[in-house]
């Protein structure tokens, strides 16, 4: 790839939305009277009635009525719709509804729950840390410099040495009750490193 920056702004942060959805289409055809539908719910919304209970009863978007309408919380870029997205943006204060629009789904009415700033480094740095730990190229990284330090300092070992202690712990070992089988031979090699044989009594 190769990449051109067009624009930037600064991050919008996180926000938590319940929409009502009427679709565009209906038993496979257009819905011709989608926008009529969302006005009708738009002005019960004006006349006072409750928002979750008219997503309950209007919404087509199944996902969501059953909880009021309400999305799991998202930042930009992590819908399918920017319109979406610039609607739920727009909303400055919680509980207040968006006007009618429409995108390729169909036609919403978005409530704004939260609304969530960009966390401070401070905050993040645990939760970037851990996903750098688990993200299989951290891994690949530290197998590598497993494997290098075993060059370094001689480590000599057999698999199947491991594979045996696996065979012999059971449940016992975290209840501080286990004991070592009676046929236990402490004096068999398990690693070498260097020039220090290291045997099953010393693991």
């Amino acid at each position: 790839h190769i990449l051109k920056v067009n624009d930037r702004r600064k991050s919008r942060g996180e926000v938590k939305v319940a929409h009502i959805m009427v679709s565009l289409q209906q038993d496979g055809k257009p819905n011709e009277k989608a926008e009529e539908r969302i006005q009708d719910i738009y002005r019960k919304l004006q006349q006072g009635e409750d928002f979750e209970s008219l997503a309950k009863q209007f919404s087509d978007d199944k996902s969501s009525a059953g909880k009021g309408g309400l999305l799991e919380p998202f930042s930009s870029g992590q819908l399918s719709s920017t319109e979406f997205e610039e609607q739920a943006f727009a909303l400055k204060d919680v509980g207040a509804y968006s006007q009618p629009f429409k995108t390729q789904f169909g036609w919403h009415i978005v409530k704004l729950y939260e609304k969530n700033p960009v966390p401070t480094i401070e905050k993040l740095k645990p939760e970037l840390e851990s996903k750098v730990k688990r993200d299989s190229r951290s891994q690949l990284i530290n197998e590598s410099l497993i494997q290098d330090l075993k060059k370094k300092y001689q480590v000599t070992e057999d698999p199947k040495d491991l594979e045996y202690f696996k065979s012999i712990i059971t449940r016992d070992y975290y209840k501080k009750s286990w004991q070592l089988p009676s046929n236990f031979n402490s004096e068999k090699p398990l690693v070498k490193i260097g020039d220090k044989q290291l045997s099953y009594g010393d693991f």
